[in-house]
């Protein structure tokens, strides 16, 4: 009986998922997925003046984002918390709020008989909140038993948007009313103050999250040193970096230019105008949450191989300043900019990365190989320890090329044909003996990505018909 190498699929990874880092009202340290923005109110809290943070993750849903990790920066001071004794005087639980900053002060505990049984309790946690509905939680029939079903812990940690609560000795914990106010401190991290550590830290637990392909840092502001760590991240994790310009830049357009050269990164201009909820004034913001959320309407819409450019930024009410030629040389140096149109109203108008290399010029073609590449890293695990041999390669090059042929259907590929388009090539060629002797496959890869249509160009002659105008 002949056998023959039969492939496996690969699903192509998300690549619409943005990562934010940047300072909240409160909230918790580790990174968190919210898919809204109420999402984010309920978890983060809402605007603050000291950041620009909910500012852009607003702008973020707004444009179309439909997912998003939160890593937020806080100074590592105690949460407030507060001790619950029980009916002997012993402390039964502790409550502390789910991260630190002056907010926990603010935070109000309820502890009541259960609805419908006198041997649990019913937990109230309350924070005043302007225009939130969504700020009190209830949790009722918790019973002091770790091994019940109901056992507080198992209840209320996790689900909590404001607290977690520890088990200290079993017991019934007193009925109360009381808030967290010990050890309540400001927990709001100064952006005036280049806290890199803080910064690396964050990064590197965005680096956990395999999902995300975005990363924004909404306070980084041409910040030369904060935006070098944050592309090598991005370099690091196959992601791409969104950058802003100062907020002055607007003062010298004719010296504007990117601070890095990188194929990771893209850099936006001017800032945006926006009515600000927390004074109901206009007020400017740097415009990275709405292009990223650009970034994944365009992904979800057509795919991450049509650049995130000529598309309307929602959520807006002017601009900066505007911009007319003076992209003739922004577009070439690398900075994209966001211009107003009357016709079509405000558009992201660029779509180049921060390279200098020809070859990785565009945002879409960066990505498009990003999005090759990690998806067919995770769809070939299967071939870890398998035999390293003929059949194995076989099966390897008929897996990989199948998916090709599927992203070249969705016109992310040139050619009018496969062989156009790419190529896969596993076999004795690529790879020697001391590879396969030390466990090695390996297998070459051409792609041939589309690019956009920069320029439109129409040639017009005339003849003895009329005029006629060619494209080219």
């Amino acid at each position: 009986m002949e056998e023959f190498a039969v492939p496996k699929s690969i699903e192509g990874v998300s690549t619409n998922t943005a990562g934010f880092i940047g300072q909240t009202q409160r909230g918790p340290l580790k990174p968190r997925l919210v898919t809204n923005f109420i999402d984010f109110q309920r978890l983060y809290g809402g605007f603050i003046e000291e950041s620009y943070l909910a500012y852009a993750v607003d702008g973020f849903f707004k444009n179309g984002g439909k997912k998003c990790y939160i890593k937020r920066i806080a100074e590592q001071t105690p949460p407030g918390k507060i001790d619950i004794h029980d009916k002997e005087g012993n402390i039964s639980l502790g409550i502390d709020a789910i991260g630190p900053g002056k907010w926990g002060k603010d935070v109000f505990v309820n502890i009541k008989d259960a609805t419908y049984d006198g041997d649990f309790f019913k937990l109230e946690i309350y924070f005043p909140t302007i225009n939130d509905t969504s700020n009190i939680e209830v949790f009722d029939g918790l019973s002091s038993d770790p091994d019940s079903e109901r056992f507080f812990e198992k209840i209320v940690n996790g689900t909590s948007n404001f607290v977690l609560i520890k088990n200290v000795n079993s017991k019934r914990p007193n009925n109360i009313e009381t808030n967290l106010i010990e050890n309540s401190e400001e927990g709001i991290w100064d952006p005036k103050i280049s806290d890199y550590q803080a910064y690396d830290n964050a990064l590197n637990e965005l680096k956990k999250i395999k999902d995300i392909s975005i990363v924004c840092v909404p306070d980084e502001l041409g910040d030369y040193t904060l935006q070098d760590k944050i592309k090598i991240h991005c370099k690091e994790c196959n992601a791409f970096a969104i950058f802003q310009t100062e907020k002055d830049a607007f003062k010298n357009i004719s010296t504007l230019e990117p601070k890095h050269d990188t194929m990771y990164a893209a850099v936006y201009f001017p800032w945006i105008e926006i009515l600000d909820p927390l004074t109901n004034q206009p007020k400017l913001i740097p415009p990275g949450g709405h292009v990223a959320g650009i970034y994944a309407r365009t992904d979800t819409e057509r795919g991450v191989h049509k650049a995130p450019a000529n598309e309307t930024v929602r959520g807006i009410r002017s601009l900066q300043v505007k911009i007319g030629s003076e992209q003739d040389f922004l577009n070439p140096r690398g900075i994209n900019v966001i211009r107003d149109f009357p016709d079509k109203g405000i558009v992201v108008y660029g779509a180049r990365t921060m390279s200098s290399n020809p070859n990785w010029r565009y945002i879409n073609v960066r990505r498009l190989l990003s999005f090759i590449g990690k998806s067919i890293e995770k769809g070939t695990q299967w071939a870890v320890f398998e035999p390293n041999n003929e059949k194995l390669w076989a099966r390897v090059n008929l897996t990989i090329s199948a998916f090709l042929h599927g992203v070249w259907k969705t016109g992310a590929l040139m050619g009018t044909s496969l062989e156009e388009a790419f190529f896969v090539k596993c076999d004795k060629t690529t790879m020697t003996q001391d590879d396969i002797d030390s466990g090695r496959l390996v297998c070459i890869i051409g792609v041939a990505p589309t690019k956009p249509a920069e320029f439109v160009i129409f040639q017009i002659s005339m003849t003895k018909e009329g005029s006629k105008i060619e494209e080219s």
